[in-house]
């Protein structure tokens, strides 16, 4: 592609100082600006009619092969300057908790990096506990004490690590966007999964693996 790249460079000057080169030859006798671009004042270049004409050919060819490699040069210039896409996420999980990958935004770990960053539906300071390096929810009358994330995301890798009530099997969900439900549901062997078991994204999604 470099190589490529490099020629076409090449050609494209080439190409540049030609078109140059023949509309200055193509300078009218007299007349002024009126006549350089189709005026009056005469037709004949300083080569006489016919020369002209084979000009005029010469230089719509120089033209389009001008275009040409401009328009060859912009799209490789694009392609060459593409950002790189990333690694794909995918964290080994036979052991959890999993280490955050180089660069990550860590929203909670086991509590040692600081405060959870997360806010109540409120605003304010969430209840939620940690017990044992985890965030355990504090049980609400409404059964929505919902935490918000202080951090903002548009196109991202999400890795979330949770634990589900054995008895209640947990019933609970990841929203994305405030728009889009991950469902927490201990459905562990349930063939075939539906959009409301676990890993789903809640009516609108079956899960992948369960």
């Amino acid at each position: 592609m470099g190589v490529l790249f490099t020629l076409l460079v090449i050609l494209f000057l080439i190409a540049s100082v030609c078109l140059v080169l023949i509309i200055l030859v193509q300078r009218p006798q007299g007349g002024g600006l009126a006549q350089a671009f189709g005026g009056g004042g005469g037709s004949d270049t300083a080569f006489g009619g016919r020369t002209g004409d084979a000009l005029t050919y010469a230089t719509v060819t120089a033209f389009g092969i001008y275009l040409a490699l401009a328009i060859a040069l912009n799209i490789m210039d694009g392609s060459l300057n593409a950002p790189a896409a990333p690694a794909e996420f995918r964290p080994v999980q036979e052991q959890l908790p999993v280490k955050p990958p180089a660069g990550a935004i860590l929203l909670f770990g086991d509590g040692s990096e600081g405060p959870a960053k997360f806010v109540a539906m409120s605003g304010g300071p969430i209840d939620w506990k940690v017990e044992d390096g985890a965030l355990v929810v504090t049980k609400s009358k409404g059964h929505a004490n919902h935490i918000h994330s202080t951090e903002v995301f548009r196109d991202a890798d999400i890795h979330a690590e949770f634990m589900v009530d054995k008895a209640a099997k947990g019933n609970s969900g990841f929203y994305i966007h405030g728009l889009y439900e991950m469902q927490i549901f201990d459905s562990f062997g349930v063939e075939p999964p539906t959009d409301q078991d676990e890993g789903s994204l809640y009516r609108f999604g079956k899960p992948l693996v369960n």
